[in-house]
C-alpha cells in the first residue's frame, strides 16, 4: 500500500490513475488524504508540433514542441476516495478537506474546572 501511495504524486497522470487502482484494492484508510491530493493533479504536456509551413523566404517554422503544464481530474483516485469513504464530494478538494478534518478533529476538551 505504501508503494501505491507514493505514486499518487508520480509525474505522469496515468501512473498516479493506476496507483489509486492499486489503492482500492485494499481500501486502507491511511490513503484517504493522499487520495484527496490526488483529484486534481498538474502535469507538463507537449503540445503543437504539428506541419511543417515555410515562408516564401523558405524558412521553416511551426513544428517546435513546447510543453505546457495542464491540470487533470483524476476519475479512478475519486473513484477510489468514494469507495474506502463512502462520500462522494467530486473533485472539489476543499470539500473533500473539511469533511477529512472534521472526522478526523481531535475532540474538543472541556477545560472548566469542577466546583
Amino acid at each position: 500500500v505504501p508503494t501505491f501511495i507514493s505514486y499518487l504524486q508520480n509525474p505522469d497522470n496515468v501512473m498516479v490513475n493506476r496507483a489509486a487502482d492499486g489503492v482500492g484494492l485494499f481500501n486502507p484508510p491511511e490513503a484517504t488524504l493522499p487520495l484527496i491530493y490526488a483529484l486534481n493533479t498538474e502535469h507538463e504536456v507537449e503540445v503543437g508540433g504539428g506541419a511543417t509551413n515555410y515562408s516564401t523566404q523558405g524558412l521553416m517554422f511551426g513544428n517546435k514542441k513546447k510543453k505546457e503544464k495542464r491540470v487533470f481530474q483524476n476519475t479512478n483516485v475519486l473513484a477510489t476516495l468514494t469507495q474506502i469513504t463512502g462520500k462522494n464530494f467530486d473533485y472539489n478538494e476543499d470539500q473533500w478537506l473539511a469533511w477529512y478534518a472534521s472526522v478526523h478533529a481531535a475532540p474538543v476538551a472541556d477545560l472548566r474546572r469542577d466546583p
